[in-house]
């Protein structure tokens, strides 16, 4: 009978932290959608302390930079590259910031580095390629692209 008791509190308890934390998620979500990035903010620093998804991270950046957080939301986003290292979206979200914020030359450097690693694999030279495509960047795109054909 103990032991039932005790095996009930656990999965209330489990079942409570996982309501919670949809609970959040919605609220953060909510708040973003309707422009209210002070108040999503709150709700999205919970979620990425707890677990670091793709999209939390990058709407928890986001929501920084709308509110003026510059410095915070660039350590985010290189925090989202250091934790997605394969997702070649991660560096030119950093690249389009430091464009955003008036370091057009940062970006410059960071996007040139990003093609002089991948050149030297045929794949990783079309998605890097297929990314800066998808992201209007067409000059660069090319210029990846023939680099990888060195």
């Amino acid at each position: 009978m103990k032991s039932v008791i005790v095996l009930c509190l656990f999965v209330c308890t489990v079942f409570r932290a996982f309501g919670q934390e949809s609970t959040d998620q919605q609220l953060a979500n909510l708040y973003y959608n309707n422009g209210e990035y002070a108040k999503a903010l709150e709700y999205f620093e919970k979620l990425v302390n707890k677990q670091s998804t793709k999209f939390d991270l990058l709407r928890y950046a986001e929501c920084l930079e709308k509110t003026d957080n510059l410095k915070d939301a660039e350590k985010t986003l290189k925090r989202a590259r250091t934790q997605f290292p394969a997702d070649m979206e991660m560096p030119i979200l950093l690249g389009e910031f430091y464009e955003r914020t008036e370091r057009a030359d940062q970006a410059t450097k960071l996007y040139n580095e990003l093609i002089k690693t991948v050149s030297t694999s045929g794949y990783q030279t079309v998605e890097l390629y297929d990314v800066f495509r998808k992201k209007g960047k067409t000059e660069i795109a090319l210029k990846t692209l023939e680099a990888g054909r060195k």
